[in-house]
């Protein structure tokens, strides 16, 4: 088995469990919580086959719904991510899908860095809370939410960066 795959799988079990056990009871103003298990589909290889990584998403949204006992909204809004992470990061890198085979998170600077997490983790939290309430009544309150859920997640993805070895190593 690939070591990419391997990691995943693992990264996947553990974010989860992670997420459900102890970020899901964070609740900063007694509503927010950091969505961290989105650093497995986030940080996936780029050299990883595009259905691969689509199908590692898609467990992962599984694996959160079946511990957290939610009705598939983070498989949805996991999938989503997945589904956008090649295009937005190929449009943000200014390459086509040969050079990103090679792409290393260290050809990266901070600005196009930030850019992807955060699009990325907004139209993630956007998808799962729309379709929590699944009302177009809260639209905008969930857009609201969405974003300051965003800067919350951003900010603990930026601080595993920061202590990681992420831009260092790929």
């Amino acid at each position: 088995m690939n070591r990419s795959i391997l990691m995943g799988i693992i990264s996947l079990l553990v974010l989860g469990v992670l997420q459900v056990v102890v970020f899901d009871h964070f609740n900063l103003f007694g509503r927010l919580n950091p969505i961290i298990y989105l650093l497995m589909p986030l940080f996936m290889p780029f050299s990883l086959h595009k259905r691969v990584g689509l199908f590692l998403g898609f467990l992962m949204g599984l694996w959160v719904d079946i511990l957290g006992n939610s009705m598939a909204v983070n498989t949805v809004a996991t999938t989503l991510l997945c589904f956008l992470r090649y295009p937005l990061m190929e449009s943000i890198m200014y390459k086509d899908s040969n050079e990103m085979q090679n792409f290393k998170w260290f050809d990266v600077n901070l600005g196009q860095f930030a850019l992807y997490v955060i699009l990325l983790t907004f139209v993630h939290h956007f998808t799962l809370f729309f379709f929590e309430s699944f009302k177009l009544s809260t639209f905008f309150s969930t857009l609201g939410f969405s974003l300051a859920s965003t800067l919350l997640s951003c900010f603990f993805y930026f601080v595993y960066v920061n202590f990681s070895n992420l831009r260092a190593v790929e």
